[in-house]
């Protein structure tokens, strides 16, 4: 019983160790995927926009009132953006109302898969290594535990990533803005302040 116990232990430090690798590691892939860039216009001019996005990219825009828009960039001018929301309907978004806007670059599907495939081979390979009833040997048990693992979840994760849009931050308004938003539900009534300078 008390070996168990250590067993399962020793299992459940050594998963804790491998999830915060993986996320150390995706944490510095991702700070060196995409260089910070400058995206904050000092004129505070929405125009800059057509030379950092192509007609029919799709964009997400967020408006003063908190609010996301996904659609596609038709045209931008000083006063308004112009974009195509579902079903082709164009929307014009007044310049003052945009705080923020990204574009698609494409999926997380390549890095759904590196963490899913490390994610999988500490999964499988740390009970195998616990389980002492296996006629294998340690370095047999870490082998076959990766590769077996490491493709089934890079498989799947794979999958996951490829659903998920990675984005890019092309403009940011170097306006103030402050936010009041109501917060009210079941036993819960107050406001939340949000400032940005």
């Amino acid at each position: 019983m008390v070996a168990h116990w250590l067993r399962c232990r020793r299992m459940c430090v050594w998963l804790v160790c491998v999830l915060a690798l993986v996320a150390t590691i995706d944490r510095a892939s991702e700070a060196h995927a995409q260089p910070p860039a400058d995206v904050t216009d000092p004129d505070n001019a929405l125009s800059v926009l057509s030379s950092r996005v192509k007609p029919f990219d799709t964009i997400y825009v967020l408006t003063a009132d908190g609010k996301e828009v996904k659609a596609r960039f038709s045209h931008v001018s000083d006063t308004s953006l112009s974009v195509l929301a579902r079903h082709g309907v164009a929307r014009e978004i007044p310049a003052g109302d945009v705080l923020r806007v990204w574009r698609r670059t494409g999926t997380q599907a390549k890095r759904g898969m590196w963490i899913g495939a490390m994610v999988g081979a500490a999964v499988l390979t740390i009970p195998w290594l616990a389980d002492s009833d296996m006629d294998a040997t340690a370095g047999e048990k870490i082998v076959a535990g990766t590769l077996l693992g490491g493709m089934v979840g890079g498989f799947y994760g794979g999958i996951m990533g490829a659903v998920v849009p990675k984005r890019q931050e092309v403009y940011r308004s170097s306006t103030a803005t402050a936010r009041l938003v109501p917060l009210l539900g079941r036993g819960r009534n107050g406001v939340l302040l949000s400032v940005r300078f």
